[in-house]
C-alpha cells in the first residue's frame, strides 16, 4: 500500500526577498537553457566586440554541438547594411569572445540580417548627396544667363558623380 504524500509548505521568509534572488529565480529558465555565456554575452556584448559593432549587432541566442559542451555557435541580429561588412570580421569577433571567455567558447558566427532595430538606438545616417563644389571663377564678361546654365551643369554633374561612388 503506498503511503499518502505530505503537504507541501511554502517556507516562509523573515526578511523581504533581495532584487538579485527575484531576478535570478526570473531568469533561472533562460540560464539553465543557454548557460552563463549568454547571460555574460548579453550584458558585456559592448565590451567584447566594442561600441561601433555593439550598436549594429545583438546576440540572439547560442547553440551548443551535441558532441562538444564546451563550444558554441552564436546567433548574431544585424542590420541588413552592415552584414557583408561584418564577414570579414567574423574571426575577429571570435577570437574577440575567446580573449573576453578566456578560452574558445565560441567557434562560430551566424549573422542573421534584420530590421527589428529601434531607432533610437541607431547612429546617424550621412546622406550620400552632398553639396555641389563651388563655381571656378568665370570672366566678368560672361553673361548672367550663361551663368545659371553653368550652375545648373556643374550640380548635376556633382549630384552624379558622387551617387556613382
Amino acid at each position: 500500500m503506498s503511503q499518502p504524500k505530505k503537504p507541501t509548505y511554502r517556507r516562509r521568509r523573515l526578511f523581504p526577498r533581495t532584487l538579485d534572488e527575484v531576478v535570478q529565480q526570473a531568469t533561472k529558465p533562460l540560464m539553465d537553457k543557454q548557460g552563463k555565456l549568454m547571460g555574460a554575452l548579453l550584458r558585456d556584448w559592448e565590451k567584447i566586440v566594442g561600441e561601433e559593432r555593439a550598436l549594429v549587432t545583438r546576440p540572439q541566442r547560442l547553440q551548443f554541438t551535441a558532441a562538444e559542451g564546451t563550444s558554441a555557435t552564436l546567433h548574431l541580429a544585424v542590420r541588413p547594411a552592415v552584414a557583408p561588412e561584418l564577414t570579414y570580421a567574423l574571426e575577429q569577433m571570435i577570437e574577440q569572445c575567446a580573449r573576453y571567455f578566456g578560452y574558445r567558447a565560441i567557434t562560430r558566427v551566424i549573422l542573421h540580417p534584420t530590421h527589428d532595430w529601434e531607432t533610437k538606438d541607431l547612429p546617424p545616417v550621412e546622406s550620400p548627396i552632398k553639396a555641389a563644389p563651388p563655381l571656378p571663377s568665370l570672366p566678368s564678361e560672361v553673361p548672367s544667363e550663361m551663368r545659371d546654365v553653368l550652375a545648373r551643369i556643374s550640380g548635376h554633374i556633382a549630384s552624379t558623380v558622387v551617387k556613382k561612388n
